[in-house]
């Protein structure tokens, strides 16, 4: 791809989706997903109905119709939804997906009338300027007994507590190294927001709780010789041990860089 362009932005999706799936392969990206499906329940019926909401490359899409879910995947990038159209014929799920380009402002007018079992958005609502707005809309959206999972970004983290100095003193106006980002949220104020449109939370989980992949974070010498020691005896996972332990127990849950949250009808 060009210098600079991401790879949503790649018009041949052959090589969209090796970009992605290469983006995908390391650590963080690993645990953060086994973190996130933890919160995802099992289909209830034949038949139920997902939306992956922001479904990007396809990670959760394909994993949701391996799982028994009939897909809705939608996607702003047309090129974004070519790539998980191509990853998920390459898994032989397409009699289980349909795929749906959305754009702002209307984010929601595409699924107008439908219901979904489960409503899945990851890395989506730091996105949106009326975020209240569109919280309600998933409510709409939501069957009586579904469930709705959100993933965000937080700066209650021990990771932002670290880069957020320097990247503010920058730029004030920081909210995350996507340009496109609005603004940042924790715990606090996700469930604050959330019950406002209607939803409420039922479980927590976090991810990346330990600050241990970026490389200014182990600007000392000691932090690097520890890394290294970890890398040569144990492993980059012991790193992930918080979140695979304690990761859905308060106050752990809002110490991730990446927090999620299982949501029903605020009247279930």
């Amino acid at each position: 791809m060009a210098a600079g362009q991401y790879w949503w932005e790649e018009p041949d999706s052959e090589r969209a989706l090796v970009c992605y799936l290469a983006s995908r392969d390391n650590s963080y990206d690993r645990w953060k997903s086994w973190s996130v499906r933890k919160l995802i329940t099992r289909p209830r019926r034949a038949g139920s109905l997902a939306l992956d909401y922001g479904c990007g490359g396809g990670e959760f899409t394909v994993w949701l119709a391996a799982h028994g879910w009939r897909v809705v995947a939608g996607d702003a990038s047309k090129y974004s939804l070519n790539a998980c159209r191509l990853y998920v014929k390459q898994r032989k799920l397409t009699q289980a997906v349909q795929f749906v380009h959305t754009a702002p402002p209307d984010y929601w007018g595409p699924f107008k009338g439908r219901q979904f079992d489960l409503i899945f958005a990851k890395d989506v609502i730091e996105h949106i300027e009326d975020d209240i707005g569109f919280l309600r809309q998933m409510k709409s959206h939501l069957a009586s007994n579904g469930t709705a999972v959100i993933v965000t970004q937080n700066d209650h983290s021990w990771n932002y507590r670290i880069q957020a100095p320097d990247m503010l003193a920058k730029d004030p106006h920081w909210c995350g190294w996507d340009p496109t980002h609005v603004r940042f949220y924790n715990y606090p104020s996700l469930k604050r927001k959330l019950l406002q449109a209607g939803l409420r939370p039922v479980r927590w989980r976090a991810a990346y709780i330990i600050p241990y992949l970026s490389d200014w974070a182990w600007q000392s010498r000691l932090m690097k010789r520890i890394r290294r020691l970890a890398e040569r005896t144990v492993g980059l996972e012991i790193f992930h041990l918080p979140e695979a332990l304690l990761g859905d127990i308060w106050p752990v849950c809002d110490w991730g860089w990446s927090i999620a949250v299982r949501c029903v009808h605020n009247n279930v």
